[in-house]
């Protein structure tokens, strides 16, 4: 064990010695490990933002609450502890002993009401959806569930907080608004959803009593609301969204009792079929990231023939000889990829503070680093630059002292069996590609062909490079000259070529595949009206107005046809314009 461990030690060194001398072919190998790297960092981090947390997502909802009950028309829920997914069943309680009978369980008053409501928000002549939400913002409760970036909050009737993209559409702060049938003066610019920044819906934030719709969400201050507490209102009708039971979870025991009262239970985590997604995925990285550096590294062992024969002539055995190459790559994957995973957290936090200001429909929650999958993204840096020099490990372990140190080359030779197996491989992945992956979710068969596929051609590329070098005698002088000198240089072109061969590959897939999918989603469409007709939806009271509206901008007087629909709040009116 200690030689085994001053070997790799030697090599370490030595590796870090010789990264100093070739500088240019170190920075080389640096870019192509770290680039891959940096941006799969990059995106982790983009999307581990964009991902909320169900503490992130209770903070917008909950505010400083210690939990929040939503009303269901039912006498009885059963729900996850986050109250993501629940079911209800039988006749629900008057609004008034429901809500007694929940504070008796509680020992405490309800809070303020949070309530939402979505319609247009109109600018002047111009009509805009909007999400508007309607919280107490005099209520300590309230705390943490908005944003107040320019102004202040809604703190009385006819008050409204409008987000970014209604502000930059016209409604700044002083101005009217009309919004849900009411005049509405702007007070301030900000999110009325704390939990994300960005996005190019519209939204706003008014008092409850503005929204003149019944209270269904109410929430709940003092001390923390339980489990058991949780059951017990749910046997009251309501949904509840605890902060200590998401911080806390359930016990053994209770998530065993609760799978039982749904009578199914939740499969957590992924399914194996995102598994073989992202192995795939992962797999596919790591050998373009391969073949990438492959060429760099055999060129540098090329380099370093005669130091390395010098080191075998002097007593050192071929498996110390290939730790000499193996530890050069362990040090430049290590160090590129640490580097480039640093790089890529700082540029990701760059894009998560300023994105969202900059690309309107960029919508991101709070900065978020998830340190396991950077430390993964690490490791698989560096074990892919040790796999890109294995080769060339090899290959300097087995060459010809003597005829090294002459100064002489020796003879490129490719193993038979290479070939083989990667045609093999090649049929097989042709084969499932065509026979599994045609049936019904057999994408992830198709995936793994391919991979399959691209790997069995990678097999067989030096013996190809062989190929085309011999056929190359009749090619004009200096394409043969290019052909003999490839064929020569197998070593470090047939990764290459690989290399090039996997890109198109993977790209050409993805086109395909796009391609597909546009190609099925035209051939599935439905129109949601006839060809030539249109459909306006509007607020009842401002029918006539929308609909003399349309018939002033397209220049044609609309006839209606049906009315679809017809409530205290909207029209829907499906109609045809005059030839």
């Amino acid at each position: 064990m200690n030689g085994w461990k001053a070997s790799w030690r030697i090599a370490l060194r030595h590796g870090r010695r010789d990264i100093a001398k070739a500088r240019g072919r170190s920075a080389l190998v640096v870019l192509m490990i770290g680039t891959p790297v940096l941006l799969t960092v990059l995106l982790t981090v983009i999307v581990a933002s964009s991902d909320l947390s169900a503490k992130e997502r209770q903070t917008s909802e909950l505010g400083q609450a210690q939990a929040s009950l939503t009303r269901v028309e039912a006498g009885k829920v059963v729900q996850e502890p986050d109250g993501s997914d629940f079911q209800a069943s039988g006749k629900p309680l008057p609004v008034a002993v429901a809500r007694a009978r929940a504070e008796k369980v509680l020992g405490t008053s309800l809070g303020p009401s949070v309530d939402s409501a979505y319609g247009t928000l109109r600018i002047g002549e111009r009509g805009l959806a909007v999400d508007v939400r309607g919280i107490d913002t005099t209520s300590d409760l309230t705390r943490g569930m908005y944003t107040v970036d320019e102004g202040r909050a809604p703190r009385s009737a006819q008050e409204i907080l409008v987000n970014r993209p209604l502000a930059d559409a016209g409604a700044s702060v002083g101005s009217r608004v009309e919004a849900l049938g009411k005049s509405f003066t702007v007070v301030g610019v900000g999110r009325p959803s704390s939990a994300t920044r960005g996005g190019r819906d519209g939204a706003a934030l008014v008092l409850p009593q503005d929204l003149d719709e019944e209270s269904s969400v109410v929430l709940v201050g003092g001390r923390p609301v339980t489990w058991p507490q949780v059951l017990e209102l749910n046997r009251l009708g309501y949904l509840v969204s605890s902060t200590y039971v998401a911080e806390h979870g359930l016990t053994a025991a209770q998530r065993s009792a609760l799978d039982e009262a749904k009578g199914y239970t939740n499969g957590g985590g992924a399914t194996s079929t995102e598994r073989a997604v992202y192995v795939i995925a992962a797999s596919s990285v790591m050998i373009e990231v391969i073949l990438l550096a492959c060429p760099a590294f055999a060129v540098g062992v090329r380099r370093q023939r005669r130091e390395l024969a010098l080191l075998a002539a002097t007593g050192a055995t071929p498996r110390q000889v290939r730790r000499v190459v193996l530890g050069q790559a362990a040090v430049l994957g290590g160090a590129s990829s640490v580097v480039a995973a640093g790089l890529g957290v700082g540029l990701a936090a760059l894009v998560v503070r300023l994105g969202p200001d900059l690309v309107t429909p960029l919508e991101l929650g709070p900065f978020d680093v998830r340190w396991w999958a950077v430390a993964l993204v690490v490791v698989l840096g560096t074990v892919a630059a040790v796999g890109a020099a294995y080769v060339p490990a090899v290959q300097a372990s087995r060459q010809d002292v003597a005829t090294v140190l002459a100064g002489r080359r020796g003879e490129v030779r490719t193993r038979a069996g290479w070939p083989i197996a990667g045609a093999l491989l090649a049929a097989v992945g042709v084969a499932v590609c065509f026979t599994l992956g045609t049936r019904v979710g057999g994408e992830v068969m198709v995936a793994g062909s391919t991979l399959a596929i691209v790997l069995g051609f990678v097999m067989m590329t030096p013996a190809l490079v062989g190929v085309v070098g011999r056929l190359g005698t009749n090619l004009p002088l200096p394409l043969r000259l290019a052909a003999r000198d490839t064929a020569r240089q197998r070593s470090r072109s047939a990764p290459a070529v690989a290399a090039v061969m996997a890109s198109v590959a993977g790209i050409t897939a993805v086109a395909i595949g796009s391609a597909s999918d546009f190609q099925q989603s035209r051939e599935e469409y439905q129109y949601s009206v006839a060809p030539g007709r249109a459909q306006v939806v509007a607020e009842a009271a401002d029918f006539d107005r929308v609909l003399a509206l349309v018939d002033e901008r397209t220049g044609e007087s609309w006839v209606p046809m049906a009315i679809a629909q017809k409530d205290d709040a909207y029209v829907y009116v499906e109609g045809r314009g005059h030839p």
